[in-house]
């Protein structure tokens, strides 16, 4: 957070406190658009995320098909190319 939005959250706090204690406090225009824009951009940033995380798990997770075809083979000298290939490629749409 920079301090324009630091600055605009401890003025809401301030003046939602001073609310609650009956005292009068007016919110500034400017002070409601940045805390506004703070809270699209944590969203964009958490929806960012969130894809981040997905990706990561499906391509450093191994999933079911692959796990069962190295169990498959696991004694033998090796897995088939083609076989991998096709759960790669599932995996990608």
């Amino acid at each position: 957070m920079n301090k324009e939005e630091k600055k605009a959250i401890e003025y809401s706090k301030n003046c939602l406190m001073k609310i609650t204690l009956g005292i009068d406090c007016e919110f500034d225009v400017n002070i409601l658009d940045t805390l506004l824009n703070t809270i699209k951009k944590l969203q964009k940033e958490n929806e960012e995320y969130k894809k981040f995380l997905e990706k990561t798990i499906k391509e450093y997770i191994p999933d079911y098909k692959l796990e069962e075809l190295v169990n498959r083979y696991k004694n033998e000298s090796f897995i088939p190319r083609v076989e991998v290939k096709k759960i790669l490629e599932d995996r990608r749409k």
